[in-house]
């Protein structure tokens, strides 16, 4: 069998610039214009780096325990994993509704 280690090392950089991207748009929409919607991105995307972080301790650490406690904590990641999808799914539906109701960011 191959050795996929460098494989899933490359996808999480780029995951991880593409989220630190994320987050700088986030920084600018809130310096241009600061309302709930933009700040539930910027949160959204913040606590999205932070779970992903997590999520590769909660792993390495449940992966040497045992194999059904690998797979619990695979569940609870995926559920609790949604929070920041939800929050920055949320704050753009706010931004996206103030900005068709002529409230546009200038």
């Amino acid at each position: 069998m191959e050795n996929f280690e460098s494989v899933y090392i490359l996808t999480g950089a780029i995951n991880g610039i593409f989220k630190l991207v994320v987050v700088a748009g986030c920084v600018l929409l809130l310096m241009k214009d600061r309302n709930v919607g933009t700040i539930l991105m910027f949160v959204g995307s913040i606590l999205s780096i932070f779970f992903s972080i997590g999520s590769v301790l909660l792993t390495s650490l449940a992966a040497s325990r045992s194999a059904e406690t690998l797979v619990k904590s695979n569940a609870m990641i995926n559920l609790v994993g949604q929070i920041p999808v939800i929050l920055f799914a949320i704050g753009l539906l706010l931004l996206a509704i103030r900005y068709s109701k002529g409230n546009a960011i200038s």
